[in-house]
C-alpha cells in the first residue's frame, strides 16, 4: 500500500511540474502568435483538463484492477474529447490551412465579406489587415466553413501628370488632391495611401509629376485605369490636368 501511495505522489508532482512548464510555454507562444484572450483561456482550461485526466488515469491504474482501469480510460477519454472539442477543431483547422498552403501571410483574400491582406496564421486564428487598415481576427474553423476568394497580384500603374500652377504653393494642394483621389475614390489600391509621387520638373508655370500607384489584379486593367483617371481629372480640375499613361500594370 505504501508503494502505491508513493507512486501516486510521484505522479501528482510530475504532472503539476509539467503543467507549470506547459503554462509558461503557452504564454510565450500566445505573445508570439497574438492569440486572443478568449482562446488563450480556453486552451488553459483544456491543459488543466488533460492534466487532471492523466492524474485520474494514473490513480486508477495504481489503485484498481486492469479491467476497471480500461473502462475508466475509455470513459475519461470520451469526456476529454467532448470538453476539448472546440480546441481540437481549431487545431485541426490550423493544420489543414497551413498544410494546404491556400492561405498564407501576404495573400490578398476575401473571406465572408471581409477583404484584406493576410497578416498571420496562428494556432487558433488568422489575422487580416483590411483596406481601412483595421486588424480583423478570424477563427481558423471559419476558413473551412466559408469560401475564400483569392485576389490577384499587385500591379503598378504609372502616370505622368501635367498641371498648370500659379505658384509653388499650388504643389501642396495638388499633392493633397492626388492623395484624396487615391485613398478615398480609388479603392483598388492594396492598402490606402500606397503610392509614390515625384516632381519631374517645372517650366513656364507648368509642373510635370510622375505618379506610381499599386493596385490589385482582381479587376480588368482598363476599367481600373479609367477609374483613376476620372478621379484625378475631377480632383485636379482647377489645374487643367493632362494625364499620360506611362504603364498600365
Amino acid at each position: 500500500m505504501m508503494h502505491q501511495v508513493l507512486a501516486s505522489l510521484i505522479v501528482l508532482a510530475a504532472v503539476l511540474l509539467l503543467l507549470v512548464a506547459a503554462a509558461s510555454k503557452l504564454r510565450r507562444v500566445a505573445r508570439r502568435e497574438e492569440i486572443p484572450q478568449p482562446s488563450l483561456h480556453l486552451l488553459k482550461k483544456s491543459l488543466i483538463a488533460v492534466a487532471l485526466t492523466f492524474i485520474a488515469l494514473a490513480e486508477l491504474y495504481i489503485f484498481t484492477s486492469h479491467m476497471s482501469f480500461l473502462a475508466a480510460l475509455l470513459a475519461l477519454l470520451a469526456v476529454v474529447v467532448a470538453l476539448s472539442w472546440k480546441v481540437l477543431s481549431l487545431l485541426f483547422a490550423y493544420f489543414v490551412v497551413t498544410l494546404s498552403k491556400h492561405i498564407a501571410p501576404g495573400e490578398y483574400v476575401e473571406i465572408n465579406g471581409i477583404r484584406g491582406r493576410v497578416r498571420s496564421v496562428g494556432l487558433f486564428h488568422t489575422t487580416i489587415r483590411t483596406d481601412d487598415d483595421d486588424i480583423v481576427t478570424i477563427p481558423n474553423t471559419k476558413l473551412l466553413e466559408h469560401t475564400v476568394r483569392y485576389i490577384g497580384d499587385e500591379r503598378t500603374l504609372i502616370l505622368k501628370l501635367h498641371v498648370d500652377i500659379g505658384s509653388l504653393e499650388a504643389l501642396k494642394d495638388i499633392e493633397e488632391k492626388i492623395h484624396s483621389a487615391l485613398t478615398e475614390r480609388f479603392r483598388h489600391a492594396s492598402r490606402s495611401g500606397e503610392y509614390e509621387l515625384y516632381l519631374e520638373g517645372i517650366e513656364s508655370k507648368k509642373a510635370t509629376l510622375l505618379l506610381k500607384a499599386r493596385y490589385l489584379g482582381l479587376h480588368e486593367r482598363e476599367p481600373v485605369i479609367n477609374s483613376l483617371l476620372k478621379a484625378l481629372t475631377e480632383e485636379l480640375e482647377e489645374y487643367a490636368p493632362k494625364i499620360e499613361v506611362v504603364r498600365g500594370g
